[in-house]
């Protein structure tokens, strides 16, 4: 058994086997050959280990400036670094039976957005399935802090099949519906409606454009793209995307590392003996690493573009033969080559709003440090993608004055999502007093503990004890819900609060599916000609494969006949007739089943026709 649960959670845990997964899939039902079929799967799991490998990257050169930050604002405080990734998966490893219940949940999770995109108005098939694994988890460990009946650890039996139902019921809600926030200004910017966008920052994305609009109205909707900027003659070198970023990322670089070695020297060189880059020059190091994030941002770039360039024709065939108008919801970062200069802004932007909530932070925490035990430091990787991507926003709805205003504003609130989730953990957490032992989810979700790790010393200078993107705001909305169902009475050992919850998913999803299926209804009404066409592009499409087929396969066994004509000297006369007689059979049962085929398209064609 346990081999099978580590088989789903690696498995499905992988988001570059589950993309290869849609376009295999997708290629089958475009009936390509088996050739082609294995080219394109293996090309799009290639694209998507490239993206990993470019993000990994600019990870890595984000290390030493981490560091540096927490050299200037430690001084025995202790500083918080959202990393949902890091965040999540040290539970799934660690905390007592929750990478089980997640495995099944992430399964269902992904089942239920297909089924609810192939039956909503909502068309959008999830592809991030690593976002989805983190909602599971922290869904799963909210379910056992905030247990109707009490803490509890939690394992497959009833209990956990039916949080992992109820937990993957939301999440392909959430799935299905979150990637349509972005459907206007993705077709505006890509010019494709197959095509959308997935990322656990789609609720920035929206608060994004909403400040992009209100900038836009402002002017009276005359501003210029950031993309057409006039610049100095002396400047014109700044056109070049790559040049720019490097340009800044080593001003940034070198303000933090100054800084750190301006405040502590020490502390300073000692983050430099410790280099992924392996060198000792602070100004090498500074130099190296903001090349570095670049390199890793254009790898990335380029792994979204080979990925995605197979996913766009391999979508038809999900959306000809099961998923009308199925749109594939890809990695968000595939639009940060659309507008360069307007991503490096509101990158920017988003970096001084980080920083003003940093302070705040820093506030709260002298204020009460009780409540507010640590301070904010901001996530540079979180805030390039969120930011940048809020600033391409922006820019599309009010030039470069909503590009900045949307990038400081998403900073600045994304920024307080950490201090929402401490608070929340702290309100929802149970006495902890006692609890040091890190397989107690309890113990990632109490920042004393998860800082201190349950000793009285000073805290490090940086810890992760959050989620950090705009859309986990759901997981401790989850488990105030659960929090308010307590006390409740029990019904077969389970608390009446989770029954309830359970209802409430199943009148969402009646909801949803009975609008789709009256705007179904409606369409085929008022646009039959749309499912007409559809109905004969599916026919064509599946004539055109039999041809094929029917002429690779005829090819085949011609040349067959040739090859076995030109050594009919070197064979037996018996051998030579038998083989012969075979291919000719063969030739007569393909025609055969070739004339049955056409027969039964032309029949479906004529009813199409007759209905019409």
């Amino acid at each position: 058994m346990q081999v099978l649960i580590n088989f789903i959670q690696s498995f499905f845990g992988s988001a570059g086997l589950i993309v290869g997964l849609f376009a295999l899939f997708g290629s089958i039902l475009l009936h390509r050959t088996v050739l082609q079929t294995i080219v394109s799967t293996f090309t799009t799991i290639l694209g998507f280990f490239i993206l990993s490998l470019g993000g990994a990257a600019m990870g890595t050169a984000m290390t030493d400036f981490k560091n540096m930050f927490g050299t200037i604002v430690g001084s025995g405080s202790s500083g918080t670094v959202a990393s949902s990734d890091s965040f999540a998966i040290a539970m799934m490893n660690n905390a007592s039976g929750i990478a089980t219940v997640t495995s099944i949940m992430l399964l269902l999770s992904i089942l239920f957005n297909l089924l609810l995109a192939g039956t909503t108005r909502f068309k959008n098939i999830y592809l991030s399935t690593h976002i989805v694994m983190y909602f599971c988890v922290g869904f799963t460990a909210m379910y056992m802090l905030c247990a109707p009946n009490g803490y509890q650890d939690i394992a497959l039996d009833k209990q956990g099949l039916i949080i992992a139902i109820l937990g993957a019921g939301f999440i392909g809600v959430y799935t299905t519906l979150a990637p349509s926030i972005s459907t206007k200004i993705t077709y505006e910017l890509m010019k494709d409606k197959s095509l959308n966008l997935c990322h656990h920052g789609l609720f920035s994305f929206a608060i994004a454009q909403t400040v992009g609009k209100f900038c836009g109205w402002i002017q009276k909707n005359k501003y210029e793209s950031t993309e057409n900027m006039r610049l100095p003659r002396w400047m014109s070198f700044l056109r070049n995307s790559n040049v720019t970023i490097i340009l800044v990322m080593t001003l940034l670089f070198a303000i933090i590392f100054i800084t750190a070695y301006i405040k502590s020297p020490s502390a300073a060189e000692s983050v430099i003996a410790q280099s992924p880059t392996g060198l000792n020059s602070l100004g090498v190091v500074l130099v190296v690493e903001a090349f570095t994030f670049t390199a890793g941002l254009l790898v990335l770039i380029q792994g979204i573009t080979i990925m995605v360039n197979e996913l766009k024709d391999c979508i038809k065939g999900i959306s000809q033969r099961f998923i009308v108008g199925a749109k594939m919801s890809v990695d968000a970062s595939f639009v940060l080559k659309t507008q360069p200069v307007a991503v490096l802004l509101g990158f920017l932007a988003s970096f001084v709003g980080a920083i003003a909530t940093m302070g705040i932070s820093f506030g709260l925490h002298i204020v009460d440090k009780s409540l507010f035990s640590t301070i904010i430091l901001p996530s540079v990787t979180i805030f390039f993608f969120l930011g940048g991507i809020a600033g391409i926003f922006g820019n599309v709805r009010g030039g470069l004055l909503g590009c900045l205003m949307a990038g400081f504003f998403v900073g600045l609130i994304v920024s307080f999502l950490p201090i929402i989730f401490i608070v929340a953990w702290n309100t929802l957490s149970p006495p902890t007093a006692s609890i040091t032992d890190p397989t107690n989810v309890a113990w990632y979700f109490n920042p004393h503990y998860w800082n201190w790790t349950g000793k009285e010393v000073p805290p490090p200078a940086i810890a992760i004890n959050s989620y950090g993107e705009s859309d986990y705001v759901l997981i401790p909305i989850f488990g105030f819900i659960l929090y308010g169902t307590k006390g409740m009475a029990t019904v077969s050992g389970i608390n009446s609060g989770t029954f309830i919850m359970i209802a409430l998913m199943v009148l969402l999803w009646i909801i949803l599916i009975l609008d789709g299926q009256l705007k179904l209804i409606k369409n085929k009404r008022d646009f039959p000609q749309l499912f007409y066409n559809h109905k004969i592009q599916n026919l064509e499409t599946l004539k055109k494969h039999y041809d094929d087929t029917y002429h690779d396969k005829m090819l085949y066994i011609q040349e067959s006949i040739k090859t076995l004509t030109a050594k009919k000297s070197e064979l037996p006369a018996d051998k030579f007739i038998l083989k012969m007689n075979k291919l000719k059979n063969k030739r007569v049962n393909l025609i055969d089943k070739y004339k049955r085929q056409h027969k039964l398209i032309a029949t479906k064609l004529a009813q199409i026709k007759h209905t019409k």
